[in-house]
């Protein structure tokens, strides 16, 4: 059921301010310094004094305030990558217990590749851990044809740069860009 649009216009009258596409901490703290909290308090502005105030970004919140956006809507984007993760309920206590881990994540991965329609290329492959203190570390090396080894190196290396237990181990694929995404050359 949709929301008729009165019922849309409360809502972003109601929506602070930090919600606004483009209001990032440092717009946010001089909205609130300016006792503006939600698109309603936007609303009170002129779009003169917006604009005073924040350059052609003035504009923009102006037109946010009142739920219109003529940006266009992308319903896909290109997919840059594919990955499967894993939380422990016990840490991994050892280098050793990640491996043996291992194997099932790479399935789980390759799963989720083959579901891919088309599957796109793979130009790399990329380990992510996340130690029990939650510093994490992504690990990753560029290859068309990544095997189980390789991500048995990468996991070493991920394993070495913090050395303690394990909370959640991660795998994955860097995808091959679309042929028409491709950078030009330039000479």
């Amino acid at each position: 059921m949709r929301d008729p649009p009165e019922a849309i216009d409360d809502f972003v009258r109601e929506l602070p301010v930090t919600k606004i596409h483009g209001v990032g901490p440092r717009t946010a703290e001089k909205l609130h310094g300016l006792g503006i909290h939600t698109c309603a308090d936007l609303r009170e502005w002129a779009l003169v004094e917006l604009v005073e105030r924040f350059g052609r970004f003035g504009e923009r919140l102006h037109a946010l305030a009142y739920g219109r956006d003529e940006r266009p809507v992308k319903t896909q984007r290109e997919r840059k990558s594919v990955s499967t993760e894993q939380t422990y309920p016990q840490d991994l206590p050892t280098l050793e217990s990640c491996r043996e881990a291992l194997p099932a994540l790479i399935a789980d991965l390759e799963q989720r590749y083959a579901k891919l329609d088309p599957p796109p290329g793979v130009r790399g492959a990329m380990v992510k851990v996340k130690f029990n203190d939650f510093t994490q570390t992504t690990v990753e090396h560029a290859d068309p044809a990544p095997d189980a080894a390789q991500f048995e190196g990468l996991l070493n290396i991920g394993w070495q740069r913090g050395n303690r237990p394990v909370r959640l181990l991660g795998v994955g694929y860097r995808l091959a860009e679309e042929a028409g995404a491709q950078q030009l050359a330039l000479f």
